[in-house]
């Protein structure tokens, strides 16, 4: 089943039932000329307190509603995501908040998908007395050298992020303590909202949540398998596809590096290429070899932009290319292949039973 934690969705404005005015900022901007050429009501700060309505425009002149939710609008049901089972119920207490009423119907069969984060939860025993072993295991798991492990750090909570250095199609799957992120600050006017506050608290003791962004329609519709056009909200709820379990499958599998050939053919110069390509992409497709990487980079910098590129700019010259090609080295002779950790299995096989799970 497909779970989402947020999205933001487009709508036809028949599917706006009613508002509450003194909620939103009404903008009707003008020309030169002072003819009206927008008209848009923009939720305000005081609206964007309620729990799990991030953001709302409605556009009279484009005839359209647009709306950013988050699954914690479901609040005591927060952990089920926003799926083809709780999207009535989603945008039923979001028409229960009084900011805003719609046509459940029409947006569940018409809205446009923009952006979303796909997210599932899974179970690992004792996970918060052995969080820093379980960090270090997932880490140590990613032996695909597309990706690359991060600590995902936030105030008070520890995980993982699998990340490429690819700008044009960017991939990026976290991992943290779903207990830890709740019993924050930021969250307590959420766990007001719940009726049972500590039941929500106390079933995600042991949940590692996993997310993965989605923020595009290209990408939607790759990792989604939907057909092509702009993704459809139904769509995406019943979609086939299984982004997170094909993230993992591809993390922790090897991968052959790209043909060099691939990255000199590339079009792109100076700063261009390195953003399109990922230097840690060409580092490795180049196996850590200074002397080749150097001369791509000759080749697609001027010689002040290689040598600024190359040595690094600061004094300490510590931010160059050739002092990344050793510290990625050293970082991924840490990641070589092996089977994978029970804690893996453990994940990837509650991922399989989760997407499978009746709709």
């Amino acid at each position: 089943m497909i779970r989402l934690d947020s999205c933001k969705i487009e709508a036809p404005i028949d599917s706006l039932l009613n508002y509450n005015a003194s909620c939103f900022i009404t903008n009707k901007p003008t020309n030169h000329e002072g003819i009206v050429i927008g008209n848009t009501a923009t939720l305000s700060k005081q609206g964007k307190g309620e729990i799990g309505l991030n953001g709302c425009c409605i556009d009279y002149q484009n005839d359209k509603i647009t709306l950013q939710l988050s699954s914690k609008i479901l609040y005591d049901d927060y952990a089920k995501g926003i799926n083809i089972n709780t999207i009535e119920q989603a945008i039923g207490n979001l028409s229960k908040t009084g900011i805003i009423s719609l046509d459940t119907e029409a947006i569940i069969n018409s809205a446009s998908l923009y952006l979303t984060d796909e997210t599932h939860h899974t179970f690992i025993d004792d996970l918060l007395n052995d969080w820093p072993n379980i960090v270090n295991g997932l880490s140590c798991a990613c032996v695909n050298t597309r990706y690359t492990p991060t600590p995902y750090s936030t105030a008070g909570n520890k995980g993982i992020v699998y990340s490429t250095d690819h700008k044009s199609k960017k991939c990026r799957l976290i991992m943290y303590s779903k207990y830890i992120d709740l019993r924050m600050k930021k969250n307590g006017s959420f766990l007001r909202m719940c009726k049972n506050p500590m039941k929500v608290l106390n079933e995600s003791k042991n949940t590692l949540r996993i997310e993965g962004n989605h923020t595009s329609f290209k990408t939607i519709r790759e990792r989604f398998m939907l057909k092509p056009g702009i993704p459809k909200l139904y769509d995406v709820l019943t979609a086939k596809g299984q982004p997170c379990l094909y993230y993992l499958n591809e993390i922790t599998q090897p991968k052959k590096n790209p043909q060099l050939e691939l990255i000199l053919k590339s079009e792109y110069r100076g700063r261009m290429f390195l953003e399109n390509e990922g230097i840690n992409t060409i580092i490795r497709a180049a196996e850590y070899d200074e002397a080749v990487i150097e001369s791509i980079i000759r080749s697609k910098f001027s010689y002040a932009s290689y040598k600024a590129y190359w040595y690094g700019r600061d004094k300490s010259k510590r931010s160059g290319i050739r002092n990344q090609i050793i510290a990625l080295r050293a970082q991924d002779k840490q990641h070589e292949p092996g089977m994978l950790n029970p804690i893996l299995q453990s994940i990837i096989k509650q991922l399989q039973d989760d997407y499978a799970a009746a709709v």
